[in-house]
């Protein structure tokens, strides 16, 4: 389940926001977009299904965020009406991911 987290520098007060991992689809281009959490969003998000995770990862020594891919199923995981992705999480024969 995505989770956001915020750093905030005791000396300067400069605030770095982080999170995921979060569920994403690929739409019709290819193209990566937010699936929604924890239900999809509504329109193309649910037709496509979950196709990976991604999340925002913080460096210390660059100080910039990335976003960034974890992993990206072979096919997408399309729920049921009322199921959410993360309810089979615990199942990894429910996923294959590419190069498996």
């Amino acid at each position: 389940m995505a989770s956001g987290y915020e750093f905030k520098c005791d000396v300067c007060g400069h605030v770095v926001e982080t999170m995921g991992p979060s569920e994403f689809y690929r739409d019709g281009q290819g193209n990566r977009k937010p699936y929604g959490h924890p239900l999809p969003f509504p329109g193309e998000a649910r037709d496509y299904g979950v196709k990976g995770l991604s999340v925002n990862l913080y460096c210390p020594i660059c100080q910039k965020v990335f976003d960034m891919v974890v992993v990206e199923f072979d096919e997408p995981y399309h729920c049921d009406e009322g199921e959410l992705f993360w309810d089979d999480a615990e199942d990894p024969d429910r996923y294959r991911t590419k190069g498996q």
